[in-house]
C-alpha cells in the first residue's frame, strides 16, 4: 500500500505488463516501465491465451482485494495479442466523522427523469468543509489519513450536465478552494456502484484515435517496426469500477486494461441542509498530494 494510517485508510497502486514472450520488444522499453511505473512484468504465451487471461484476472482481483474479479471477458485476447497493460487501484477509508448507522432512515430519491426511488440515506450534523453558490452546493467528507470524498450537488435534479461540464472548465478547483468550514447537516444515500466500460471511443475524442488504428498506430518505441510486415496497434482499453459508501466510510476499487494486437474551522450557530436526495458528481481526493483517485456520477443509489 502507498499510505496505512493505523489501519483506517489503505490506498494500493499497481501496474502490471503482460508481453508475449516471444515477441522482440526493446528490453530498454521493458527496463523502463518497471523503473517509471513500477510494473511487473509477466511475460505471456498468448498460444495458451485463456490461461493468460485468467492469470491476469487472478491478479487485478488479488491487487483490487477481489472487488474486481473479471476484467478480461472470454474470446477478448487471442494467439495475435502481444501484450496486456493493467492498471488496477484500490482504496479503503474510514470517515473521520462516521455516520451512526441508528440515524440511517429510508427516504426519496428524485432520479434525473424526475421518478422517485426509495433509498437508505444516511444523517450527520458535523462541521466540515462547504461551499455554495446558485447553482450547487459542495461538500468535502474526510477520511483518516487526508483523503476525503467531495460531492458536487446540483441544485436542481435536471442540472447534472451543467454542472459536469462547469466541473471539467476549471469549475472544480474554483469550487474546493473556496471550501470553508461550516454546520452542515449532511442527508446522503448509502450507494454500491459497478461500471464497465470500453475507453476506445473515449480516448479517441480525446486525441488519442490513431493508437487504435492498424495502419497509423505507432509504437516504434517499443520494438523494431521495420521487422514486421504488420503494425502493433491496440484494439481495446477497458476500464471497470467499483463503489460502495456507507456509514463507516468508503472502499473503492478500479482496474484499466489495454491490449496490444497486432494485425493478423469553528462552527457557525446555523446549520446548512446538505440534502443529497438527486443526481450528483463525486469524487474521491488525495488532500496531500492534490490527486484525484476516482471520480465519478451517481444517478440512482
Amino acid at each position: 500500500p502507498l499510505r496505512n494510517v493505523e489501519e483506517m485508510l489503505s490506498l494500493s497502486l499497481a501496474n502490471s505488463l503482460w508481453p508475449a514472450e516471444d515477441f522482440p520488444f526493446y528490453p530498454a522499453y521493458i527496463d523502463s516501465m518497471k523503473e517509471r511505473l513500477a510494473a511487473e512484468i509477466h511475460l505471456s504465451n498468448y498460444k495458451e491465451f485463456e490461461e493468460v487471461r485468467t492469470r491476469i484476472n487472478d491478479w487485478t482481483a488479488d491487487q483490487t482485494r477481489d472487488k474486481i474479479k473479471d476484467l478480461l471477458q472470454p474470446g477478448i485476447l487471442n494467439p495475435m495479442t502481444r501484450m496486456v497493460l493493467v492498471n488496477a487501484i484500490y482504496f479503503k477509508g474510514q470517515w473521520i466523522h462516521p455516520f451512526d448507522e441508528k440515524a440511517t432512515l429510508e427516504g426519496d430519491f428524485t432520479t434525473a427523469d424526475g421518478s422517485l426511488k426509495k433509498v437508505d440515506f444516511m444523517n450527520k450534523l458535523e462541521s466540515y468543509p462547504y461551499y455554495e453558490d446558485s447553482e450547487l452546493q459542495v461538500l468535502s467528507l474526510p477520511y483518516h489519513g487526508g483523503m476525503s470524498m467531495k460531492i458536487f450537488l446540483p441544485r436542481d435534479a435536471r442540472k447534472l450536465s451543467e454542472v459536469k461540464k462547469s466541473f471539467c472548465e476549471g469549475g472544480f478547483q474554483t469550487w474546493t478552494k473556496a471550501l470553508k468550514p461550516r454546520s452542515v447537516k449532511v442527508k446522503m444515500p448509502k450507494f454500491k456502484m459497478e461500471r464497465r466500460q470500453e475507453l476506445n471511443s473515449l480516448l479517441a475524442k480525446m486525441g488519442a484515435g490513431s493508437i487504435f488504428s492498424e495502419q497509423k498506430a505507432n509504437f516504434g518505441g517499443m520494438y523494431n517496426r521495420a521487422e514486421f510486415a504488420d503494425n502493433l496497434y491496440v484494439s481495446k482499453v477497458i476500464h471497470q469500477s467499483f463503489i460502495e459508501v456507507q456509514e463507516q466510510g468508503t472502499e473503492a476499487a478500479a482496474a484499466t486494461a489495454a491490449i496490444m494486437m497486432m494485425r493478423a474551522a469553528p462552527m457557525p450557530d446555523s446549520a446548512v441542509s446538505f440534502e443529497a436526495d438527486r443526481p450528483f458528481l463525486f469524487v474521491l481526493q488525495d488532500d496531500v498530494t492534490g490527486n484525484i483517485l476516482f471520480a465519478g456520477q451517481m444517478l440512482q443509489p
